[in-house]
């Protein structure tokens, strides 16, 4: 069983007219086959013409071919013999295909003379088992109870995380910070999104405690997993778990900011 909390908010900036974020969730069982649960963020580049547009063609698109394609899936099976749980690579490629998708309807949105672009990142949970895809710098983390440990489970694609890679400098500093709004892929840069632009991640065995947290990049500022860490030792709810990470990482940087958090229960 899973607890889905979520929270968004606009920046207070006035130059932030609308909040260019938006998220989606959800979970559905096919023919009582297991349940597929859904979490998504686009974050609208604020830099850029109708950045809110593009979050919402992005995400709307996304989800759209997702469940066209799921329900194909099961029209075209044995549903008395078929579970997903044994066909996670179908499951895999229909999160690709509509990942790519997405960024077709945001490039189509597109006009000459306007700039549209967003970031995407997805989740997708089937019992102890996730898949994590994104395009973009939006995060998304993982909690391990038992651990207490907590991981950067996305890539975020920035020329700030390149320069890391590359050993220029540490994240965190203050040359990392000068250079971590600057996104090198998103929907809608490219007219064409090929599976190598699209970072995708499996997580097994997840286990009652664990939780998988995924925002735009404002929800988090500048805190670290560490500092992320300090709010599940301080656990009361999914929902004032955002709250007050979010509150903190504004303290550092304004900007519009969305998250959600999904706990895994037991039976």
């Amino acid at each position: 069983m899973l607890t889905i909390n979520s929270f968004t908010d606009k920046s207070s900036d006035e130059k932030h007219k609308v909040n260019q974020d938006r998220f989606f969730y959800s979970s559905s069982s096919f023919f009582g086959d297991e349940d597929i649960t859904i979490l998504v963020i686009a974050d609208g580049m604020g830099g850029l013409s109708n950045g809110e547009l593009a979050a919402e063609k992005g995400i709307k698109s996304f989800i759209d071919c997702y469940y066209n394609k799921i329900i194909e899936l099961y029209h075209s099976v044995d549903v008395y013999t078929f579970s997903i749980t044994y066909k996670l690579e179908l499951l895999k490629e229909i999160l690709l295909d509509s990942v790519i998708k997405a960024n077709e309807e945001v490039c189509n949105n597109c006009t000459p003379y306007e700039e549209m672009g967003t970031t995407l990142s997805v989740v997708c949970i089937v019992r102890d088992y996730a898949f994590v895809l994104n395009v973009g710098d939006s995060p998304v983390y993982l909690y391990r109870n038992r651990e207490e440990k907590i991981e950067l489970v996305s890539k975020i694609m920035t020329k700030a995380e390149k320069k890391v890679e590359d050993g220029e400098y540490s994240r965190g500093s203050k040359e990392y910070y000068s250079d971590s709004h600057l996104i090198y892929c998103s929907l809608g840069r490219y007219e064409t999104l090929t599976e190598e632009d699209i970072y995708i991640n499996s997580i097994g065995r997840l286990q009652p405690g664990d939780s998988i947290i995924l925002g735009s990049d404002g929800a988090f500022g500048r805190l670290n997993e560490y500092d992320i860490l300090e709010y599940f030792e301080e656990w009361e709810s999914g929902g004032s778990f955002l709250k007050k990470m979010i509150n903190h990482a504004r303290n550092q940087v304004d900007d519009d900011a969305t998250a959600i958090i999904c706990e895994i229960k037991g039976d």
